[in-house]
């Protein structure tokens, strides 16, 4: 971002509004609260009067009939030409500051454009850009336009009575405005409204309550604009219509959810009428509306904004955090509101601040907290499940808690003490052995495991081993595929990561088990590397040798048989490629022999050929070129071909077995692959100058193999 030093921000000295430096007087005065000071600046915006009552009217002209004789009739006086100035002012002003932190080529007039249409005569027998709807941004967002400038030069000369970056948030709010302006009226309309109510929540930071209800509403909104991108218009209307369609099901929604209605003359109702896109956006909608996803999508803003303001200290030179902490803390309460410090701070074995955290669950819980009760907050309900550890002590009663995506520790007082319950991140470390020991062979039994105890699961995961693991910390808990936790804990236990403090056991195999059962299912798999899985089916196999096999056996070969053979066909890359490696590791002559006729190779998925051929590329470089002569006439893919060529290459020294390759696929028996796979190992670099007899371009055409003929010729000429 460039600095405030190179660039020019100041308004000109010129302004045609006279209530313009008034309005920022008023808010700049002291001992207003942000509520205050946003309520002068706005207060006297420019709102035109149209009211027109027209003497008669024809059965048949309805709004848009008068609007158009209310613009006629605005258009008549003086109060329009000063209208107009204000305005086209406006524009330009909006236009500098959205390319203030632009480079030349960057730079544009699309607010000035608006005016082409604003100032157009509107009559029943001439077209006009906006047509009656000008009127409309006559109202509204004409209005707008002014407020996001006031607000703009508010904050650019008195930063001290905004929020931290005010002038920077709005700025880059009017910068993106300005790409969203090629629509039609209710479009811009639209988009003006938002950008003010982002500018007004990132500048003159409402109340907490407030900010938790406009954060639901762009949740909201965010995911009907998702929903639409993914459920394209069935008429194929063209991208312009996505904010009438946003608009359209927010309308759907707004009684029975509590959002704002907005006026969009084309938010058609037929948008809305497909039952099944109706219950699925309303399930969608539902879900997300949940104190625990509002309070931890504010509680991840707020923690980045923490840790931002750490590095931008660290960047000056500043290295004692304990010290530096309390400045974050206060910064953040002055733009957030009251932060209680162990929701940011963690602290270390001798209580003392050591680093932010970098989990806002109990920052999220704090929100929820100071915001449930509020009438100003309109969320869908979430129930508040509960395990309480049989093994406890005189401390105070330990439980996990679950509360939608939040999971935590909290300890209440001791019997006959009074006081609140304390919350902590659930860790294996503030629990004790026994507890940990309970805990863990609650969440691996069969019987007692629910989807509770694996939630809890993966959140002790992701505190505890998320930093020598990132996979437990970079994924969310998946409801749908709730195993996969067994899958990260399997392998971080082939990692030598310990639970706490407990030692090896008989549910380690139970672990192994349920994370071996979920490999077809897992979504978390593909974030493995081949080796990290290799690696934990290495681990498998050593266990299954054990005394606990016996007890609980894994079958192992016979499921790395399996994958390695590509049952079932659609199973993951990373895994397929994990269990190859550890046949060519463990098992080389058995991989030797199921090299040939290998299903990779017969496969219309290009990957799994790809990655049979990179695994042996590492593993048995010099079995590459004869592999590729046994399976020549079963590869499906021209890809396979050509990747086999260009591996074996590298640890080939003569050209005796690419040759003899080639005279195998001279054999095969069908012309659009034997015509596709030369011309792409032509293009590969590789001659074919072995293949320039006329005795093989006879062949060739004796077969009818005209594709292959004609490209054999164009790439020996």
């Amino acid at each position: 971002m460039p600095s405030r030093s190179n660039l020019s921000f100041a308004a000109p000295a010129y302004n045609p509004d006279p209530n313009f430096s008034t309005a920022i007087e008023l808010a700049s005065a002291p001992g207003l609260s942000l509520k205050q000071r946003f309520q002068h600046l706005m207060e006297s915006v420019d709102i035109p009067n149209l009211v027109v009552n027209p003497p008669g009217r024809a059965p048949n002209q309805g709004g848009a009939y008068q609007k158009m004789l209310a613009l006629q009739t605005f258009k008549s006086t003086p109060q329009y030409q000063l209208f107009k100035t204000r305005v086209t002012h406006t524009l330009t002003e909006l236009d500098r500051i959205a390319n203030s932190a632009g480079t030349v080529n960057q730079r544009n007039t699309n607010f000035q454009a608006l005016g082409g249409g604003l100032w157009q005569p509107v009559s029943e027998n001439e077209s006009s850009r906006f047509g009656t709807f000008q009127a409309d941004l006559y109202l509204q967002a004409c209005p707008d336009a002014s407020r996001l400038f006031r607000i703009h030069t508010f904050a650019q000369q008195r930063p001290e009575l905004v929020a931290r970056d005010g002038e920077e948030n709005a700025r880059a709010t009017i910068r993106e405005l300005s790409q969203r302006l090629d629509v039609c009226a209710p479009g811009i309309i639209q988009h003006f409204d938002e950008a003010v109510n982002t500018v007004r929540q990132a500048t003159f930071t409402p109340s907490l309550p407030e900010r938790f209800e406009a954060m639901r509403i762009q949740i909201v909104r965010n995911a009907i604009a998702e929903f639409i991108h993914q459920n394209p218009d069935a008429a194929g209307n063209r991208i312009g219509n996505e904010v009438h369609r946003v608009a359209a099901w927010q309308n759907h929604f707004s009684r029975a959810m509590h959002l704002p209605f907005i006026d969009d003359v084309f938010a058609s109702r037929a948008y809305v009428e497909n039952m099944n896109q109706r219950n699925r956006l309303s399930r969608t909608l539902t879900d997300l509306q949940t104190p625990s996803v509002i309070a931890n999508v504010l509680a991840t803003q707020i923690l980045e904004e923490a840790h931002d303001l750490w590095s931008q200290a660290q960047a000056t030179g500043t290295t004692d955090f304990p010290e530096h902490c309390m400045t974050i803390i206060e910064v953040i309460s002055n733009k957030h509101g009251p932060v209680e410090p162990h929701t940011l701070i963690e602290l270390d074995d001798d209580e003392m601040p050591c680093s932010l955290h970098d989990n806002p669950t109990l920052l999220a819980l704090s929100i929820v907290k100071q915001t449930e009760y509020s009438p100003n907050v309109h969320v869908q309900h979430e129930t508040v499940r509960r395990w309480i550890a049989r093994s406890q002590n005189e401390n105070g009663r330990i439980s996990i808690l679950s509360r939608g995506q939040l999971r935590w520790l909290e300890t209440s007082p001791p019997p006959g003490m009074m006081g609140e319950n304390e919350q902590q991140l659930l860790s294996s470390k503030h629990l004790s052995p026994a507890q940990t020991r309970e805990f863990f062979d609650a969440v691996c039994t069969q019987q007692t495991s629910s989807l509770l105890l694996k939630a809890a699961l993966h959140e002790m995961l992701r505190n505890d081993w998320g930093q020598s693991l990132p996979n437990c910390k970079s994924q969310d808990f998946d409801p749908y595929v709730p195993n996969d936790v067994f899958v990260n804990m399997a392998m971080g236990f082939a990692h030598d990561l310990k639970f706490g403090q407990m030692e090896i056991n008989l549910n380690y195999m139970n672990v192994l088990l349920k994370a071996l059962d979920n490999f077809q299912h897992s979504k978390v798999l593909k974030n493995y590397s081949p080796e990290q899985i290799c690696k934990l089916l290495r681990y498998a196999v050593h266990f299954n040798s054990s005394s606990y096999g016996v007890q609980i056996p894994l079958d192992i070969w016979r499921r790395i048989d399996l994958i390695a053979s590509l049952h079932p066909p659609t199973v993951d890359i990373s895994l397929y490629k994990g269990a190859l490696q550890f046949h060519w590791t463990s098992q080389p002559a058995k991989a030797a022999r199921l090299a040939n006729d290998n299903p990779a190779f017969a496969s219309t998925n290009r990957a799994h050929g790809l990655a049979y051929i990179d695994v042996m590329a590492t593993h048995a470089p010099h079995l590459l070129t004869q592999t590729l002569c046994s399976n020549i006439k079963l590869i499906r893919c021209p890809e396979v071909v050509v990747r086999f060529y260009e591996a074996g290459a590298r640890f080939d020294t003569t050209n005796y077995g690419q040759y003899s390759a080639l005279q195998l696929l001279m054999q095969r028996t069908d012309d659009a692959f034997l015509a596709i796979t030369l011309d792409s190992l032509s293009q590969h670099g590789l001659s074919l100058q072995e293949l320039a007899n006329p005795r093989v371009i006879q062949y060739l055409r004796e077969r009818n193999f005209v594709h292959s003929v004609n490209v054999l010729i164009s790439r020996l000429a």
